[in-house]
């Protein structure tokens, strides 16, 4: 379980880094372009190597599986682009992270799964230190609030079900590949729709390909944050339940300020850091109080 554990703030690293990545992309592409395009590139690379695996043609559990983890995903993600629209970068980010209350909250539902006291505090004080990186002002709640809340309780779905799944699975990679292969689907689809016009001209500057660019950005987004770090939760969440990862998942927020800071230069305010170190704390909290959360 430790190993795992460590993988999976490893996938935290990435997403954070992933944050740059996208940065990068947004430079030239929509954000409901930039987010499908990094499914469509991931299902083009997936396509032929999910041709070596034999399980996903044998068993249509793993096709079932693998439709609805991704239905769920690319609609919370989805979710979080149109939110953008409509409310701040600051409280669609906090917003968001409300995932990490809903997963136990669904597990409580669902399972009967009961949580001590430790647990809750761990969580409110994470939630704490987002709400300061995030610089929150609290405004009036908006359509795009809402839509940021449907996409928090998507995340926590998609945490509890590939829970519910994981143990099936024999292979996490190739159930994740599949997972990217109908993403990239339901991106093209999705983009083609709503996304408008687009011209493909910055991703085939091949000299932009190890310098930041919107072609680094989108390999990175398709090959690391999608293949690699979504095929890493899943092998995780074989022996981690579903509060830990959700809990585990906002080092994501502390990853993406620091690479902020190292890559892009952005600022860090004295709160920004304050409520880093909150979120790392509480954390690093989980392994002495785990045995006696639930």
């Amino acid at each position: 379980m430790f190993s795992n554990a460590l993988l999976l703030i490893f996938a935290t690293a990435i997403w954070g880094l992933g944050f740059v990545a996208s940065r990068w992309l947004l430079d030239s592409y929509s954000p409901l372009w930039a987010n499908s395009l990094r499914y469509i590139l991931a299902a083009v690379i997936a396509t032929p190597i999910l041709f070596f695996y034999k399980t996903h043609r044998q068993s249509g559990q793993y096709l079932r599986f693998g439709l609805i983890a991704s239905v769920i995903l690319f609609s919370s993600m989805f979710l979080q682009i149109v939110g953008l629209n409509y409310t701040t970068v600051a409280k669609n980010g906090f917003i968001t992270i409300f995932y990490a209350l809903f997963t136990p909250v669904l597990m409580m539902i669902f399972y009967k799964t009961k949580y001590n006291y430790r647990f809750w505090i761990l969580v409110l004080l994470a939630m704490m230190g987002i709400g300061l990186m995030c610089d929150l002002k609290v405004e009036n709640f908006n359509i795009g609030d809402f839509y940021t809340f449907l996409c928090a309780i998507l995340f926590s779905f998609h945490i509890v079900y590939v829970d519910k799944i994981s143990k099936h699975l024999t292979s996490a990679l190739e159930f994740n590949l599949l997972q990217c292969f109908y993403m990239g689907i339901m991106g093209l689809v999705v983009a083609a729709i709503w996304g408008g016009p687009v011209s493909f001209a910055p991703l085939l500057q091949w000299d932009t390909l190890f310098v930041p660019s919107a072609l680094s950005g989108l390999i990175f987004l398709s090959i690391f944050s999608s293949i690699i770090a979504f095929s890493i939760q899943v092998h995780s969440q074989k022996t981690i339940t579903p509060h830990v990862v959700a809990l585990v998942f906002l080092l994501e927020s502390p990853f993406a300020a620091i690479f902020g800071y190292w890559i892009l230069g952005e600022s860090l305010t004295p709160m920004n850091t304050i409520g880093a170190i909150l979120v790392m704390f509480s954390i690093a909290l989980l392994p002495l109080v785990n045995r006696r959360i639930v």
